[in-house]
């Protein structure tokens, strides 16, 4: 019993002397387990558990001042990091601007050598001149693309470019691509062949502008790598892809370099130029379009590069040629794979040296041919003139910019005055209403986005305070067109500027315009006669046509055929109406008018009809 009371005194004293410390012990270590730094043990004890509490708060001290350093060295780094990115986002923001306006200070002077090519291509020109006119043009655009994917580089990095697709001529892209690089060629002396299977589809749907910087960066490396010999484009339908292959005889390229050349800023040769960006975004182009471009090369032995597209289920096919065809003997290879029997020997429709790279104008050629036609060449197609002439504020701090966008607008049948800075606009505003209002944004002193602001101000002296303003600008960035609706324009037009562009321009104005009841003036140029409007060749084929219908008309009169006679009469007058020959077409009804009467013309009426054709200038358009 003794023994018992002995025990269970002797375990009590231990549960309080030693069990309920370490019970605290552990439930201190416990909550440490949660971070809890400020914790401690008590250790006032002077027994072994009192050295062990010590101990695990000296302990725990030194990992809270150790944590503490490491949580100050965080909040530091994380302070240097953060400033770190502000100052890059910073500079990048600065070299995004620096970018821009070294682009606007570009598509400055490219916007009046757009404008002037525009011009120049509706005038009249030899074949050699127009095509070294439609040369220079493609360039200037395609001058254009490389300086907006030089600035949308980031945005392909990020994959936001975005891909049009529209249905294109294949023919009519190599011709276009070929065009660009064969001057290039010809100065070093390089030969030139494009040669495309009968299974490549007249037409597919694709990124046109794409397709062509793709092949257009190919075609020109290897323009400016190969010294002397020749550079193929060769085209054939490979299952559901599109094989575009370009070979050269260049220096080629070693096995341990060929990787990196597709990657950015890297050029396996510095002193050739460039930015070391084509073939990356070349590449980056392709896989965006499901394609691919693959490369075989061997140092000594030339390049291939082939830009694989993927075709849509639905194309249109070339048509079949066969039979034998007298060509000369650089066009066989291309003749023999469109199905054609070629013969060696003359033939001055197919003379043209270009004819062996250019298969679109080849394949027109051959038509023209087979079907027994004249071959019409690439002329400018005419303008679809509106029927409202438009009193246009012309606003640009650059002179040469509002002569040539004038002359545009002055060939459209438009009026304009000018000003050259934002100031001035106004000031014109508030002495006369206008029809439109072309707003450079980017002018010293007050840009276009204030002036328009004011412009639409509700305390101002603009006489029309509701003029369509459209946006001109140089500006690559993003965001511009948005700015402009933001200030209160009606449109956005990028620089450089086309005809055809401008001529949308006119026609948005116009609606808004008529959507207010505003009355407008008819443009005079849809008065004046086709002549003055047409080019040479068409004025060429008018005359041809009116002297055709003058011997009709001798012919049938000769042989008393009335109601041929009538018929020719009637053609005449219809043709000398749109030319604006009144006096041909008052005689032509005159007797169209006598023959319905039963009254015969006299000889002397069908001479003076001759003699009015030629006096009217028939001879002289031949």
């Amino acid at each position: 019993m003794m023994l018992s009371m002995l025990l269970i005194i002797m375990f009590l004293v231990l549960k309080l002397q030693v069990g309920n410390p370490l019970q605290r012990i552990i439930a201190v270590i416990d909550r440490f387990k949660l971070l809890d730094l400020d914790l401690h043990l008590p250790d006032k004890r002077q027994d072994e558990l009192g050295r062990i509490a010590r101990a695990y708060n000296k302990l725990l001290a030194t990992i809270r001042s150790h944590y503490r350093t490491l949580e100050d060295r965080v909040h530091k780094r994380t302070q240097e990091l953060d400033e770190a990115k502000k100052i890059a986002e910073l500079m990048s923001r600065r070299k995004s601007e620096h970018i821009a306006s070294i682009s606007h200070e570009i598509r400055t002077p490219l916007n009046g050598v757009v404008g002037a090519l525009s011009l120049l291509q509706r005038s009249t020109l030899t074949s050699q001149q127009r095509e070294l006119v439609d040369t220079a043009r493609f360039s200037t655009d395609y001058l254009l693309v490389i300086i907006n994917d030089l600035l949308d580089f980031s945005h392909i990095e990020a994959g936001q470019l975005e891909l049009s697709y529209e249905s294109a001529s294949v023919l009519q892209v190599l011709d276009q691509v070929m065009l660009t690089v064969h001057l290039r060629a010809q100065e070093k002396g390089l030969k030139l062949r494009t040669l495309v299977t009968d299974e490549v589809p007249a037409e597919m749907a694709m990124d046109r502008m794409r397709v062509q910087q793709i092949l257009i960066n190919l075609l020109g490396n290897a323009v400016k790598f190969t010294e002397c010999g020749r550079i193929s484009l060769l085209v054939a339908r490979k299952g559901c892809m599109l094989a575009i292959s370009v070979e050269d005889t260049g220096p080629g390229i070693a096995e341990d370099k060929q990787l990196d050349i597709f990657r950015p800023f890297i050029q396996i040769r510095t002193h050739d130029g460039g930015n070391g960006l084509g073939l990356t975004i070349a590449s980056r182009l392709s896989n965006l379009m499901g394609g691919e471009i693959l490369l075989q090369s061997e140092l000594g032995k030339g390049s291939c590069f082939t830009l694989m597209l993927p075709l849509s289920d639905s194309l249109t096919v070339l048509e079949k040629l066969s039979g034998p065809f007298i060509a000369p003997k650089a066009l066989h290879p291309q003749l023999r794979m469109w199905g054609m029997d070629p013969q060696e020997g003359e033939n001055s429709r197919l003379e043209s040296p270009s004819l062996v790279y250019l298969p679109g104008r080849l394949w027109r050629s051959l038509q023209a041919i087979i079907h027994n036609q004249e071959l019409v060449e690439d002329v400018a197609a005419p303008l679809s003139l509106c029927p409202w002439s438009l009193k246009v504020l012309l606003v640009d701090d650059v002179s040469i910019n509002r002569d040539i966008v004038g002359r545009m607008l002055l060939e459209l049948g438009h009026q304009v005055e000018t000003a050259a800075s934002g100031q001035e606009a106004l000031e014109h505003g508030g002495q006369a209403v206008y029809d439109l209002v072309l707003m450079d944004v980017r002018m010293p002193d007050m840009d276009g986005y204030e002036a328009t602001r004011r412009w639409r101000g509700v305390e101002t002296d603009i006489l029309d305070a509701e003029t369509p303003i459209i946006a001109l600008t140089a500006n690559a960035i993003s965001g511009e067109g948005e700015r402009a609706k933001a200030a209160g324009m009606n449109g956005y037009l990028p620089k450089p500027l086309s005809l055809e562009q401008l001529m949308a321009a006119i026609e948005l104005a116009v609606s808004l315009q008529l959507a207010r009841g505003a009355e407008l003036m008819p443009n005079a140029q849809l008065q004046k006669p086709m002549l003055e409007l047409v080019d040479n060749k068409l004025r060429k084929e008018l005359g041809v046509t009116l002297l055709l219908f003058g011997e009709r008309i001798g012919k049938a009169w000769e042989a008393r055929e009335s109601q041929e006679l009538l018929e020719a009469l009637h053609a005449l007058k219809g043709c000398a109406g749109l030319a604006g020959m009144e006096s041909v077409h008052l005689v032509c009804e005159q007797l169209e008018a006598g023959v319905l009467k039963d009254a015969w013309p006299s000889r002397r009426d069908i001479d003076r009809l001759r003699e009015l054709l030629k006096a009217d200038g028939c001879d002289s358009m031949q």
